[in-house]
């Protein structure tokens, strides 16, 4: 491909991500997509069409090479308007010619691939390299499939669609055999397997039917949609078309039920109640294959009845048994300090501040906070919570801080000063003072020790 079809391709695709950007996409994101646009057209306006000639003529040696790829601009805007749906007929036909796709896709297949979401970062260059890394792995692709020993260039045309979403389409209208057909587009998906299987993001791979027909080039495409949606429950592998596998688009009563009993099983410490749920939930999600998106805002209303923070839910789940070990870890938040035993016969203020300081003690929080949040006066709360509770706020704050301290020297291998500071404590020093005059031994002893 020669540098100008790289470039209209270039220009077309950050024209399309503009006009389609969500309402809500930051300002800063947008100029940085506006100032990268000119700047893809600037470069574009100011070939000099010596270079443009050397390049078709190094393409004409080669059985006219530029013949064949066409303008990639072309097949962009074709390939999207065949999807669209708003492509038929005569004009079909005139926009394939001009974009030099000698494929007639009588007979199509279509396969997919979309990179893992990751993390939104809210930092524009950080994301402007994600979509030029998007762009390099497209020209790496294209490379890579076109050599492949014994394929026609002609048979299939890759497209980039912008974030992060790749399509193969595969002509097969030559081929009269569904053996053969079937053969070509194995072989395709199986060497974009391997192509993604060599770069450091993960991707996934949904492959459609053979389509026949006018419509087959769309009907393809939504096809292999439909799979990258169902490898939510693949590990591994190409996501095949199957005509049963649609998306369950409702919740299955097991996850209802779990999250109406969510707040009941943490008021009542029972972690391996909610564990056993949590399997069943798994197991019927499977089952009916649930939309992956509907599984993550379950997983976050979860959050919020167990009164977690809800970091956890802002991550992508590219995979079912990734949900599975978010519960555990969900679990060992809203249960890690098994709910210390509070009398039942406590003021509402002291249930308050002792409820408020298991929720908060990883924070920098103090006496202050708690009245606060109980609405009295901290001097008073102090007097409350020390006649009711047998033990002063501040040493129940910081037995809460131990306690936690000592599960994390237990169960993890986090260096000293993190675990200081994931259990509240600011100042290691402080933390392996106090430490060794509770336990008679340094973090460090009891870590071996235990």
């Amino acid at each position: 491909m020669s540098r100008r079809s790289q470039l209209e391709h270039e220009v077309s695709v950050a024209q399309e991500r503009i006009k389609k950007a969500a309402k809500d996409t930051p300002k800063d994101i947008l100029k940085l997509w506006e100032q990268e646009l000119v700047d893809l057209e600037l470069e574009l306006n100011n070939m000099v069409d010596d270079e443009e000639d050397n390049n078709e003529d190094a393409e004409g040696k080669n059985g006219q090479k530029s013949d064949q790829t066409g303008n990639m601009n072309e097949k962009f805007l074709f390939f999207n308007q065949i999807l669209a749906g708003t492509l038929s007929g005569e004009e079909r036909e005139e926009k394939r010619i001009r974009a030099g796709i000698r494929g007639k896709y009588k007979n199509s297949a279509v396969i997919v691939i979309k990179r893992e979401e990751t993390e939104y970062t809210e930092d524009p260059l950080e994301e402007a390299r994600k979509e030029q890394y998007s762009l390099e792995f497209y020209r790496r692709m294209q490379e890579k499939l076109q050599s492949r020993p014994g394929e026609s260039e002609t048979e299939k045309e890759m497209i980039y669609l912008g974030n992060g979403t790749y399509c193969c389409f595969l002509d097969l209208s030559d081929e009269y055999k569904s053996s053969v057909m079937y053969q070509h587009l194995t072989g395709t998906a199986s060497a974009c397997y391997k192509i993604c299987a060599e770069e450091e993001e993960a991707y996934k791979i949904g492959v459609s039917n053979i389509c026949i027909g006018a419509d087959a080039l769309r009907q393809a495409y939504q096809q292999a949609r439909m799979m990258i949606k169902n490898s939510f429950y693949e590990k591994d592998g190409i996501a095949y078309y199957e005509a049963d596998r649609a998306m369950g688009k409702e919740l299955p009563k097991e996850a209802e039920t779990l999250l109406e009993e969510a707040e009941l099983l943490k008021k009542k410490s029972e972690k391996d109640k909610f564990l056993l749920m949590a399997g069943t939930v798994i197991q019927a999600f499977k089952k009916e294959r649930c939309d992956s998106q509907l599984v993550r805002q379950w997983f976050r209303k979860l959050e919020h009845k167990l009164q977690v923070d809800g970091s956890r839910a802002d991550q992508h789940f590219g995979y079912i048994g990734e949900v599975k070990k978010e519960l555990e870890h969900l679990a060992e938040q809203a249960f890690e300090c098994g709910e210390p035993n509070i009398p039942e016969d406590l003021s509402q203020a002291v249930k308050i501040a002792a409820d408020y300081a298991a929720r908060h003690y990883r924070e920098a929080v103090g006496l202050g906070d708690a009245a606060e949040a109980a609405g009295v006066n901290s001097t008073y709360l102090s007097y409350l919570f020390s006649q009711e509770m047998g033990i002063g706020f501040a040493n129940y704050l910081l037995n809460l801080r131990m306690e936690h301290a000592k599960k994390l020297l237990r169960e993890t291998n986090l260096k000293m000063w993190q675990v200081a500071e994931e259990s509240g404590f600011n100042d290691y020093h402080y933390f392996s003072k106090v430490f060794k005059k509770a336990e008679g031994m340094s973090p460090a002893q009891y870590r071996k020790h235990s």
